[in-house]
């Protein structure tokens, strides 16, 4: 019965571990990210001392609970993939060397970005709840996350978006939990969702998986 078990286990943990192996092989080759980031990141693996003030991507500081990965993605689309940089001046370099080697675009933003969002929402029964209050965040990007989410209430279906954008003192942008987007603007974006794995889920799904692994090695 020890045997049976114990083989069984060792066919769950190979899957395992190739599943996480073959996730892990497509986040340190930075696929499904922009040409421009992509070259920027495999050049700072390569040249640590030029690309210091680059941290990474905006995908990398955020962590949100397993149900707002979608609101979370359709809020912030492309910008997922911006890159942090110490200051503009890192920016300026880093764009400059894209044009000059032809490698693509890429977004730069400030650890300390100006102008953050409107981070003052309190969760109230009845009302759309903060986005921000279901994501983690690195200590040190709070700035960048409230700029980018600060201002981002999560609903539960079209008619409590529709119905809250009307109130002038709520929030900017109104994202329900399928990912549906409502601007105070009037903008919607919406519809059905890529297959495959997201930037967010991936990391998710390797980060369970070492869990898992670890776990049945052990």
């Amino acid at each position: 019965q020890k045997q049976e078990e114990r083989q069984r286990m060792e066919e769950t943990l190979r899957q395992d571990r190739s599943r996480y192996l073959s996730l892990k092989e497509l986040q340190e080759n930075y696929e499904g990210y922009e040409q421009g980031v992509r070259s920027i990141l495999l050049k700072k693996r390569e040249e640590e001392g030029r690309w210091g003030g680059v941290f990474g991507t905006v995908a990398d500081i955020l962590e949100p609970e397993p149900r707002y990965e979608a609101p979370l993605e359709a809020v912030l689309g492309q910008r997922l993939q911006y890159l942090i940089v110490e200051s503009g001046r890192e920016g300026r370099e880093a764009v400059t060397f894209l044009k000059q080697e032809s490698l693509g675009r890429g977004s730069f933003v400030p650890r300390a970005v100006h102008g953050t969002g409107n981070g003052n929402h309190a969760a109230e029964d009845g009302k759309p709840r903060p986005l921000k209050n279901y994501v983690k965040v690195k200590e040190e990007f709070y700035p960048i996350a409230d700029f980018l989410i600060g201002d981002v209430g999560v609903v539960d279906n079209w008619e409590e978006a529709l119905r809250w954008l009307e109130n002038e003192n709520g929030f900017g942008t109104l994202v329900t939990l399928e990912g549906d987007v409502f601007e105070r603007s009037g903008v919607i974006t919406g519809g059905s969702r890529d297959l495959g794995l997201s930037l967010l889920e991936r990391k998710r799904e390797i980060r369970e998986l070492e869990g898992k692994v670890r776990e049945k090695e052990e």
